[in-house]
């Protein structure tokens, strides 16, 4: 074995391993940096989503009923909530009390809002309605430390909220790559997205949507501390390398 060839394969073990850029969030070189608020898209009513309706009005007789199933609502947990209530079905409606069938798709909740306080007027002695989405979930995989599915009642949920939720990435996690796989329009769409620039501040894919799923990859180098990097298997290997040269010559 040659000198040379003893120092290329310490040079290769080096290089295999992480620096401290490869993990972190949110790389910045200034102190303070602003950004513009990222835009934030209004969600649409899928089929198969579940709603979360309250109604209210002057004739409690009238809204015993749904006031009822409200009520119950609050006290059940994100799975059984959605025994009580009102799903979309396949072609975009909801079957509501007093009226019948309500379209749904495709409009947000405050036009649903709308459509069944117009539609109750004549029913109802000046209806309040409030609508809420209550299928409100995201699953992650890969390397964090929770990998699953998730449901949350925020009107904005960043990426990074959703991270912290199951448990933050690991320490061999690729935050470069984040993969993000979302439907837009129709079509599955996947997109990667790197966590480390602070420039995600800002971009349309901050904040995560309903029924999103992230995968955070792995990285293909290993990453070392500094307390677990492994110094002493690497000077006793250039040691013993050299004195086998010594020998040998």
């Amino acid at each position: 074995m040659k000198i040379n060839e003893i120092l290329i394969l310490a040079l290769l073990l080096l290089s295999s391993c992480l620096t401290q850029k490869r993990i972190d969030y949110l790389q910045v070189k200034k102190t303070l940096v602003e950004y513009n608020r990222p835009p934030l898209q209004v969600y649409k009513i899928r089929p198969f989503d579940e709603l979360y309706i309250q109604v209210s009005s002057l004739d409690e007789a009238t809204t015993t009923f749904i006031k009822n199933r409200n009520e119950m609502v609050g006290q059940m947990s994100q799975f059984s909530a959605s025994l009580i209530s009102f799903p979309v079905d396949k072609d975009g409606y909801i079957n509501f009390s007093f009226i019948g069938k309500v379209f749904v798709k495709d409009l947000t909740t405050v036009e649903i809002e709308e459509t069944l306080k117009s539609s109750l007027t004549g029913i109802l002695n000046q209806p309040v309605v409030s609508v809420k989405l209550l299928s409100k979930r995201f699953a992650i995989l890969g390397y964090v430390k929770n990998p699953g599915n998730y449901y949350y009642t925020q009107d904005k949920l960043s990426i990074f909220d959703a991270i912290s939720m199951a448990g933050d990435a690991l320490e061999y996690a690729n935050k470069q790559g984040i993969v993000l796989v979302r439907e837009i329009d129709g079509k599955i769409v996947r997109k990667e997205i790197n966590l480390e620039k602070a420039d995600i501040l800002e971009s349309e894919d901050f904040y995560i949507k309903p029924n999103d799923l992230i995968v955070i990859k792995s990285l293909k180098q290993r990453f070392w501390g500094l307390r677990e990097f492994p110094y002493a298997i690497i000077l006793s290997s250039i040691t013993t390398g050299l004195l086998i040269y010594n020998l040998v010559k």
